[in-house]
């Protein structure tokens, strides 16, 4: 943060040729503030580039009396993002590379994965790259929804065990159970398959 000439100095002297934008912010009340929230933000969990925006922006919306918040605006918010991506305090792609690696081990399939990945408003080419690259070295691991899956059909055999006609149901519930999760269709196959192999 912006603190004293202390401060000031370390940053230019990391950063060669961001001289003129430090002055700017510096000199910048609106954009000193913007600049400190955003690495206030950022010291509690990481963000993507436009999630950090959306949120600059919406203390204006939330508080649309105070003069504090007036401008901060899209643009001064891309002012202060240009010095902090230098400063490599905010990297999309090393974030985005960690939740990946996070929600991948969890119970859902790619597609649930890029839509939650997207959610948090990270760049859809970065995602996109993320999963083809995933695809292209390995298979996702399905150990845990298969687990989930028997989970789930052992209490809808117990649910409808007088019922015939919703015990046929039970395969297309799952089914659809897989498909809200983000599996495609060769991906339950082989959920079903492991399934059968495990019984």
């Amino acid at each position: 943060a912006f603190l004293n000439n202390r401060t000031l100095r370390s940053i230019e002297f990391l950063l060669p040729g961001m001289e003129e934008l430090i002055e700017k912010i510096q000199n910048n009340t609106d954009l000193k503030n913007i600049y400190n929230k955003i690495l206030d933000y950022l010291s509690k969990r990481d963000y993507s580039e436009e999630k950090l925006i959306q949120k600059i922006t919406d203390l204006k919306k939330h508080y649309p009396r105070s003069r504090r918040y007036q401008n901060y605006n899209r643009e001064n918010a891309e002012i202060a993002l240009v010095l902090i991506k230098e400063y490599g305090y905010l990297d999309e792609e090393r974030y985005a590379r960690n939740l990946f690696d996070y929600l991948i081990n969890k119970k859902d399939g790619l597609q649930r994965i890029k839509q939650k990945m997207l959610n948090r408003l990270i760049k859809k080419n970065i995602v996109d790259q993320l999963i083809n690259d995933f695809k292209k070295e390995s298979k996702q691991d399905l150990t845990r929804i298969i687990e989930l899956t028997k989970t789930k059909r052992r209490q809808l055999e117990k649910k409808y065990k007088n019922d015939r006609i919703k015990t046929a149901q039970i395969k297309p519930k799952l089914y659809l159970f897989l498909q809200q999760k983000g599996y495609t269709g060769d991906e339950i196959k082989r959920i079903f398959s492991g399934i059968k192999e495990n019984k």
